[in-house]
């Protein structure tokens, strides 16, 4: 496997393997007016179903960022 950088940006060649990316945007219509309660029971439920919905994809395979509110 070969590293290399262009202009800053990292890129990993190889020569036998193939990366396929997936980016899944979730967003929780109107969020951050509702209450902390009701936001945790969201956050929850949304964690839960990403869990399962990426579950045959090993630990090392994923990159999972949660960004807040607004990014």
């Amino acid at each position: 496997m070969l590293r290399r950088s262009i202009r800053g940006i990292a890129l990993i060649e190889s020569d036998n393997r193939t990366f396929i990316c997936s980016v899944v945007y979730y967003d929780i219509a109107n969020y951050s007016t509702k209450s902390v309660e009701v936001q945790i029971k969201l956050k929850d439920q949304l964690n839960r179903f990403t869990t399962e919905a990426i579950q045959n994809v090993a630990v090392n395979d994923r990159i999972i960022l949660d960004t807040g509110d607004g990014a």
